[in-house]
Formats: C-alpha cells, sequence, structure tokens
C-alpha cells in the first residue's frame, strides 16, 4: 500500500477494483466467485511480494473450511431435489400372459363331447391383460390415479360352448383425500419446507464461514506483516549494540574506560541477539500459519523467502467515532449476522417439523372416490369397443386407520420437540452474543487509538532521549547503562506502537465481523467491505 495512504486499513479489507485498476486507495469490491471442489490443491508458494489482496482471494477460492461448506450447500440443494420428488407424476406399465391346460369338470366335458370332440379331457387357456397408470401427489395431499386396462380372455372351452373371445377395456380415475392425519398435505410439504429451509441456511454458513475465513485471514497476514517489521526493529537494535561493543572495545584498548564497561556492552549485545532470533522463529510460525489458512506451500525458511508484504495502517483518530456508529448499529447486526440468519431458520424448520409429527399423532381418516367405466369387445375381429354400455360407476367412500397405540408417533413428537428446543437455545445464544461482541470491538477499537496516541508520543520523545544520552556519555554526564537503559525503552517503544498498529488493523475487521459487514455474497460471488478504502477514510461512513 502506498505511504501516503492513512488507510492502509484497505489492506484490510483489500477491495480492489475488479476491472483491473491497482490504486487500493480507491473505494471498490474486492469479488471472488465461489470456491469450485477442486481448489483445494496446494499450488500456491508464498515468496517474494504477498499483497493482502492476492491472500484473500486464494483464501476464498481455497480454504477447506469454504469448500466445504460449498459442498454442502450443493448436497442441501440435492436434498430439496429428493423432497420435491414426492409430487412428481409416477407412471406404471405391466403385462401379462396366460397360457396353458387346464382340466375340465365331468360337466364341461360333457360340452365338449356335444360339440364334437369327445376325446378331450382339458382346456386350452389363452389370457392376456395390459395396465398402464399414472399416479400424483398434490400438494393438497391428495392423491389422484388414472389407470387403463385392456384384458383378452379366451379358451377352447369357450369356444366348444359357443363363447367368442372376449376383450374388455376399462379407465379408472381415482381421488385420495386426508381428512384428518396429513390433511393438507402437512407431511410432504413440511419435509420440502425444512429442506428448503435447511438448503437456506447451509447458504447463511458459507457465508458465515467466508466472513471467518477473512477475519482469521487478516490476523494472519497482519500478524506476519508486524512479525516482519518487529525483526527488523530487533535487528537494527542488534547491529547498534554490536557496534557499541565494538566502539567500547577500542576505548578499552585506548585505556580511556575500565573494562567492566565492555561486559556490560557484551552482555546487552548478547540478549538483543536472543531477543532477535525469538523474533524470527515467532516470525516463521506466523508465516507457516498464514500458509494453513491459504493451503500454501510454506516448505522453505522464511529468511529465505525474501517475503514483503502491505504496509501496516496508520491508526486514524475517527476510528473513535466509527467505533461508536457501530456499536450503535446493534438491532442492525443482527439481521446482518449470516450466523443469526441461519440459526433463525433452523428454528424455523424445527418448529414446522415438530408440528409435522403432532399430526402423526391424528387419526388417518381418507376419503376416496372413483369413476370406472368399461367396454366390450367379443371375437378376435369383433366391433371397436362399446364404452357406452354399461354406463359409467361412481365409488365413493371413506378409509379410517387408527394406530391402538402410536408409539412410533409420540417418539417422533418428542425427538423434534427436543430438536426445536436446541434450536431455541441456539438462536438465543447467537443473538445474544452480537451485543456483547460488538461492545468488546467497539470499546478496544477506541482504547488502541488513545494508547496509540500516547506510544507515539512516547517514541518521539525517546528518539531525542537517546541523542541526548549519546551527547550526554561524551560529555561523561551519563553512564553506558544509561544509554542502553533509554535504547532499550525506545525498541520497547516501537515494538509496542507497530503492536498497536496491528490490533487496530485487525480491530477494525473484527468490528465489521462483529456487526455482519465484513463479507456479503451478491448472486454467486462474494463481496468483501471496502468502504474503508475510500479517501474519505471514516468520514465516508453513515
Amino acid at each position: 500500500m502506498r505511504s501516503g495512504t492513512i488507510f492502509a486499513v484497505a489492506a484490510l479489507l483489500l477491495c480492489v477494483p475488479v476491472a483491473g485498476a491497482q490504486d487500493l486507495r480507491l473505494a471498490k469490491e474486492l469479488v471472488v466467485p465461489p470456491p469450485p471442489p477442486e481448489a483445494t490443491g496446494r499450488s500456491l508458494t508464498l515468496k517474494g511480494e504477498a499483497t493482502l489482496e492476492n491472500v484473500l482471494r486464494r483464501a476464498l477460492s481455497a480454504n477447506p473450511g469454504l469448500v466445504v461448506q460449498g459442498l454442502q450447500v450443493k448436497a442441501e440443494h440435492g436434498n430439496v431435489d429428493q423432497a420435491l420428488g414426492a409430487y412428481e407424476t409416477e407412471f406404471t406399465l405391466n403385462y401379462s400372459r396366460e397360457a396353458g391346460r387346464r382340466p375340465l369338470r365331468r360337466q364341461d366335458v360333457t360340452t365338449f363331447a356335444t360339440a364334437g370332440s369327445p376325446e378331450s379331457r382339458a382346456e386350452s387357456v389363452n389370457n392376456s391383460e395390459l395396465r398402464a397408470g399414472v399416479t400424483r401427489n398434490l400438494r393438497s395431499g391428495a392423491e389422484l390415479e388414472a389407470t387403463g386396462t385392456v384384458n383378452s380372455a379366451g379358451s377352447t372351452l369357450n369356444e366348444a360352448s359357443g363363447t367368442p373371445r372376449q376383450t374388455t377395456a376399462g379407465l379408472r380415475f381415482g381421488i385420495r383425500v386426508p381428512l384428518l392425519r396429513n390433511a393438507g398435505g402437512v407431511q410432504n410439504e413440511t419435509a420440502l419446507r425444512a429442506r428448503e429451509i435447511e438448503r437456506d441456511a447451509s447458504i447463511e454458513d458459507l457465508l458465515q464461514t467466508s466472513s471467518t475465513t477473512v477475519l482469521n485471514v487478516v490476523q494472519a497476514y497482519w500478524e506476519l506483516a508486524t512479525r516482519l517489521l518487529r525483526a527488523a526493529i530487533l535487528k537494527e537494535s542488534e547491529k547498534r549494540s554490536g557496534d557499541l561493543v565494538t566502539e567500547i572495545e577500542k576505548l578499552v584498548a585506548a585505556d580511556q574506560i575500565p573494562g567492566a564497561e565492555l561486559d556490560l556492552a557484551e552482555a546487552s549485545a548478547g540478549e538483543k541477539r536472543a531477543s532477535r532470533v525469538a523474533e524470527e522463529q515467532a516470525l516463521q510460525a506466523a508465516w507457516n500459519n498464514l500458509g494453513r489458512l491459504l493451503q500454501a506451500d510454506t516448505v522453505d525458511d522464511v529468511l529465505g523467502a525474501a517475503l514483503k508484504t502491505d504496509t501496516l495502517p496508520e491508526v486514524d483518530p475517527r476510528a473513535v467515532d466509527f467505533a461508536g456508529r457501530m456499536q450503535a448499529r446493534h438491532k442492525d447486526a443482527l439481521e446482518k449476522r449470516a450466523d443469526v440468519r441461519a440459526a433463525r431458520l433452523r428454528e424455523r424448520a424445527a418448529h414446522i417439523q415438530v408440528l409435522a409429527a403432532e399430526d402423526t399423532l391424528k387419526t388417518q381418516l381418507d376419503f376416496v372416490g372413483s369413476l370406472n367405466t368399461s367396454g366390450l369387445r367379443e371375437g378376435s375381429n369383433g366391433p371397436n369397443f362399446d364404452l357406452s354400455r354399461p354406463f359409467p360407476v361412481l365409488n365413493l367412500g371413506f378409509q379410517v386407520r387408527m394406530p391402538l397405540e402410536s408409539t412410533a408417533a409420540r417418539g417422533l413428537v418428542t425427538t423434534r420437540q427436543a430438536a426445536h428446543r436446541q434450536s431455541v437455545v441456539r438462536l438465543h445464544e447467537a443473538e445474544g452474543n452480537v451485543g456483547s461482541a460488538l461492545v468488546t470491538a467497539s470499546s478496544a477499537l477506541r482504547r488502541i487509538v488513545r494508547r496509540h496516541e500516547d506510544t507515539a508520543a512516547a517514541v518521539v520523545r525517546y528518539e531525542q532521549a537517546v541523542k541526548n544520552e549519546y551527547v550526554k556519555r561524551k560529555l561523561g554526564l551519563a553512564t553506558l547503562i544509561d544509554v542502553i537503559t533509554v535504547q532499550d525503552r525506545l525498541d520497547g517503544a516501537r515494538l509496542q506502537l507497530l503492536q498497536l498498529r496491528q490490533e487496530y488493523a485487525v480491530g477494525v475487521a473484527q468490528i465489521l465481523f462483529d456487526a455482519g459487514e465484513l463479507v456479503g455474497r451478491e448472486a454467486e460471488s462474494y463481496r468483501v467491505n471496502s468502504v474503508l478504502l475510500d479517501r474519505a477514510g471514516f468520514a465516508g461512513i453513515r
């Protein structure tokens, strides 16, 4: 980020123009499509310049948590399709044929004898049936059925008795309407609605996972950037201590100061060296942590990677007012937080499932109706079917089914009531955490600004104090330990100032996360909040 940019928080919410411009100070948005399932490969190596733009793009396209949650959304879409299957039209087709010989009764043998076939003791049968139909369940719970049947029957006995082959055709239109249990189609409709709500909740989970991922990456990125600067400060401090040891060695060799001064200088130099080595190890850990979040390779030592990051954002005093405004958005945060919305959706799904379970305790009472008509054709070459004789037949009735114990139904009610109570508890917990989190984040950001003001002023004074101590030492008014002590305080103040800038950068992201404004989802892409990249800075936030 450019040094003249006050709001290097831009790197925090990194939103660069999608059209290709690279000025991070512009109030644009970082838009990244959802991660494909195959995006989990470790194809990125953190070397050279690692800007927050590239880091966030990588995180939002390849983070394992996002990939897994994206697949969960896909699975929930499949569950919705499964529930919709209950309303699909089903076609059935059945064909059967019967052919063979059956023994005859004595009376039937007489019939054959009369017809001129006295040797016959069995009849040959040749029957066939073709049945086709469609069924469909309606959202109202009614079940519709339409069936057509063609049945052809013939035998040698009938031919002997002068009865021609008979072919019958029939049409049946039926309906079943639940009147008590499953009235209005509550069973299938509840299953579908619950799946749809769970799908919507999983989409909210994906948004929440993306927000958490962005927050974690921002924290890890600025931790890495801070460790790089801390290592540079400690390395500079180590160099100063080494130069001081060299200078004192010359003075001791010239008998201008006692040798005891050299022991103190070497002890200080050793301490600075140890601090630098410890900081380099912390830097390595921060580098590896960011690599894990990005599924990136960090197999080399960080010092050999020539790693560079964006500059830590400068602390803006207007962040105090910004924190106050964000804290006042408690009610808005309850509507914007994806985890709260997901909890509300799951509570709703659990509630309607309780109602469906209670419905299973009712007696099953169904109205059943059908309209039947049939036609007859006699002989293999007879006339067409006559569907007007006989007249259509209307059948109406009721069917009752009453379990005597309903153990399974009561168990289902108990299970779903418990699940609903669990969802209510989770919802209350999610809603209750928003207010306290916003208060904590807002309070922390205000105090960071105040601490930064005092620490920055202390750094300026310590820098002047160090110069003064060097002058006083040359004049014999200060000792070596005075110089080392003041220099150590300056180094400590500089490190503390870096820490505050890191806390500030992360704090702004945290407050936006708690308010549900860090990441949004539009159509098939993520939108990372970029309002702080405007030149107006915090003044541009309403």
